[in-house]
């Protein structure tokens, strides 16, 4: 698996235009899959087939569904300490799901994440994509990435929610992206703003190579 930034631009200037759901009719239905970032999620994992693609902040689970989706060889594990009552149903018929309750920035929750990676015995399957969509403020994202790096495969795609909305934490995002590793590509029109009573959200990717692996 090599990430091209070309392609994945390519892929997401398509994604406003794709079908909503990833041929789900129910999930097409779903009130959040207006969002072109979650057919652009779909269309990467179906494209490049990471073998693990770990989420941190689920809720109701509509980007984990697109993503598992995507590839039924990419297990999609998907981290939230508040998950939204109506996950576990939404998840249901979907095999390659696997949700893990915790804090996305604890060591235990990184852990039980391990635990769930595919593999034989102590041979895990390492992480090539990794959706940062919890909280906002520029030192969880932080956090997150740093918990969870060890895990990442030599080559993986970070995806960032919410670079430049809500505004009072952009500049906190700010912070974090212009740290965040890798070769970066901001795609803010993958997620517009819902109407004038919200702020653009925004949406980042960073391909992060590791020299050893």
């Amino acid at each position: 698996m090599v990430y091209n930034m070309d392609d994945i631009v390519a892929l997401a200037e398509k994604a406003p235009t794709m079908k909503r759901g990833m041929g789900d009719s129910d999930l097409a239905k779903n009130q959040e899959s207006w969002a072109p970032y979650l057919r652009f999620l779909g269309a990467v994992v179906k494209k490049y087939q990471p073998r693990v693609a770990l989420e941190l902040g689920v809720y109701m689970g509509t980007a984990t569904r697109h993503m598992a989706l995507g590839s039924p060889i990419t297990t999609v594990i998907g981290v939230d300490r508040d998950f939204h009552p109506a996950v576990w149903g939404n998840i249901l018929g979907y095999h390659n799901i696997i949700l893990v309750e915790g804090d996305s920035t604890a060591e235990s929750t990184k852990i039980a994440v391990e635990d769930n990676l595919p593999g034989v015995g102590s041979v895990k399957t390492l992480i090539g994509l990794l959706f940062l969509d919890s909280t906002h403020d520029g030192e969880t994202a932080k956090k997150e990435f740093e918990l969870f790096e060890p895990l990442l495969a030599r080559e993986c795609l970070v995806v960032c929610d919410d670079l430049l909305g809500p505004k009072h934490l952009e500049e906190k995002m700010k912070v974090f992206w212009d740290w965040l590793p890798g070769e970066k590509q901001e795609l803010h029109f993958l997620h517009p703003r819902l109407n004038d009573s919200y702020d653009t959200p925004g949406l980042g990717v960073s391909i992060v190579r590791k020299q050893h692996a």
